[in-house]
C-alpha cells in the first residue's frame, strides 16, 4: 500500500486482492480525501482573493489620505484642503527656504529646515565630548481643520490638541476658513483653549484663505517655474469658484437712485424696500449712486446695512442688522435711528408698507470722467454688481483706488 501526504491528509492508494478486486474501502477513504482537498484549495483561494481585495482598497485608502492633483473626495471642504495641502506640497518640493518662510509669515514662529552646527558639545555615557559638526532637524506636526465658513467647535479643536500631546517637537493646529468678522471671536475662543494646554507648548493659528493665498502669490515672485505659476492661477480661480476668497472687499453694487439722489447726499444713505427677493444684496464693500442715464459719476463706501420694520400699533422701530463692513456696530443702528427721524425721507413710504432695507454709507466720492455702462439697452434693471478684482494682481484696497480704477473706464472691462 502507497501513503502519500498532501497538506497534512493522508491517502491511502487503493490495493488489488486477488480474491475480492479492488477494494471498495479504500476508494471511499481517496474520494474522501480528495474531496477534502479541494476544499482546502477552495478556500485558500477564496482567502487569497479577499486578502488582495483587502490590500486593493488599503492602498486606495492611503493614496486618497495623499495630496493628489485628482481627487475623489466628494465633500467640498476635503477638496478645498487637498489643494491647499498640494501648493504647499509643491512649494516644498521646490524650495523648503521659501515653504518655511510662508508658514513663518502666517504663524510668526514655524520654523522648518535643518540646522547646521560646529563644535558643540554633546553628553554621553563616558562623559562630554566636542562634536565637530552637527545636523539637525526638530520634529514639528502641524495639524490643519478647513472650514469652508467659521462654524469650529471647542470639542473638536480640543481633541486635536490632545493628541497633539503626545507627540515630540512644535506642535501646531491650523484654523483655516473665511473669518472675516469674527477674527476677534476665534483669537478669543483660541486664546481660552490654548491656556489650558499651556504646559504642553501647543499653538492654535487662525488662517483666512486669502492670508494663505497672498501669501503664496507674494513668494511666488522668487520662483522661476512655469508649472508652478500655473498651478498658483488654477488655485486662486479655485478658490474664487467656491466663495473663499473675500470677493465682497472688491464688489461695486451700483443701484439706480433716479430722483432721489439729493437726499442720498443728505443723509450718507440709499434704501429699498424691505425684500428678500428682488431686492436682496450681496455683501458689497463698496456702492455706485447712478442718477441718470449710463454713467456712473458717484461712488461710496458702505459701512453696513440694516433691516428696518415697525410695530403695526406703535411707531416703534426695529432695526436688525443684515451685515457690517465696519466693527461698530451699534454705530449703524444709532445712524439708522437718526435718518428715520426725518419724515420727509422718501423711505418712509416703504417702512410704512412692509419695511425698508437701508444701506449706510460714507467716504462718497464724485468720479470726473465717469463710469459708462456700455451694454446695450438703457435703464440700469435693479442692480449690477460689478468685479473690481478681476486683475487680483490690481485689485482696490480702498476708495481712492477705486476711482484711479473705473474713472473714465466702461463697465465691460470688467465682465
Amino acid at each position: 500500500m502507497i501513503r502519500q501526504q498532501w497538506f497534512g491528509v493522508t491517502l491511502k492508494s487503493s490495493s488489488y486482492s486477488p480474491r475480492g478486486g479492488f477494494s471498495h474501502n479504500n476508494d471511499n477513504k481517496i474520494k474522501f480525501a480528495t474531496t477534502s482537498c479541494h476544499l482546502i484549495l477552495i478556500l485558500l483561494i477564496f482567502h487569497t482573493m479577499v486578502f488582495l481585495v483587502w490590500m486593493s482598497e488599503y492602498e486606495a485608502v492611503i493614496m486618497e489620505n495623499k495630496t493628489s492633483f485628482f481627487t475623489t473626495y466628494d465633500q467640498k471642504e476635503n477638496r478645498v484642503t487637498n489643494y491647499c495641502l498640494l501648493m504647499l506640497n509643491q512649494l516644498y518640493n521646490y524650495s523648503p527656504l521659501l515653504f518655511n518662510q510662508i508658514l513663518s509669515n502666517l504663524t510668526d514662529e514655524l520654523n522648518f529646515g535643518v540646522n547646521f552646527y560646529q563644535q558643540q558639545g554633546i553628553n554621553t555615557k563616558k562623559g562630554k565630548q566636542i562634536a565637530d559638526g552637527i545636523i539637525s532637524q526638530e520634529p514639528i506636526t502641524i495639524y490643519v481643520e478647513t472650514k469652508n465658513f467659521d462654524w469650529f467647535y471647542n470639542n473638536q479643536i480640543e481633541g486635536y490638541l490632545e493628541n497633539l500631546k503626545n507627540k515630540n517637537g512644535k506642535k501646531f493646529l491650523l484654523l483655516l476658513s473665511n473669518f472675516d468678522n469674527t477674527m476677534e471671536k476665534i483669537n478669543n475662543r483660541k486664546n481660552e483653549i490654548e491656556q489650558k494646554y499651556e504646559n504642553d507648548e501647543i499653538h492654535i493659528y487662525p488662517i483666512n484663505f486669502i492670508d494663505l493665498y497672498q501669501e503664496i502669490l507674494h513668494i511666488s515672485n522668487n520662483i522661476q517655474n512655469d508649472m508652478f505659476i500655473y498651478m498658483l492661477n488654477d488655485f486662486e480661480t479655485f478658490l474664487l469658484h467656491e466663495n473663499l476668497l473675500p470677493i465682497w472687499k472688491y464688489r461695486l453694487d451700483v443701484v439706480r437712485t433716479g430722483t432721489t439722489m439729493s437726499e442720498n447726499l443728505k443723509h450718507n444713505c440709499y434704501s429699498c424696500p424691505f425684500d428678500n427677493g428682488t431686492w436682496k444684496h450681496k455683501q458689497a464693500k463698496y456702492m455706485g449712486l447712478l442718477a441718470q442715464g449710463k454713467i456712473l459719476k458717484t461712488i461710496a463706501e458702505i459701512d453696513g446695512v440694516v433691516d428696518i420694520t415697525k410695530d403695526n400699533d406703535s411707531s416703534k422701530l426695529h432695526i436688525d442688522i443684515e451685515y457690517s463692513n465696519i466693527e461698530d456696530k451699534i454705530s449703524l443702528i444709532n445712524r439708522a435711528r437718526n435718518i428715520m427721524t426725518d419724515m420727509n425721507y422718501y423711505g418712509q413710504k416703504e417702512l410704512e408698507k412692509k419695511g425698508l432695507r437701508l444701506f449706510l454709507l460714507s467716504k462718497i466720492t464724485p468720479l470726473s470722467k465717469g463710469f459708462e455702462k456700455d451694454s446695450l439697452g438703457g435703464r440700469l434693471p435693479g442692480k449690477k454688481y460689478i468685479n473690481l478684482a478681476k486683475n487680483w494682481n490690481n485689485k482696490p484696497e480702498n476708495i481712492s483706488d477705486v476711482v484711479n480704477l473705473i474713472d473714465g473706464s466702461r463697465w465691460s472691462y470688467f465682465d
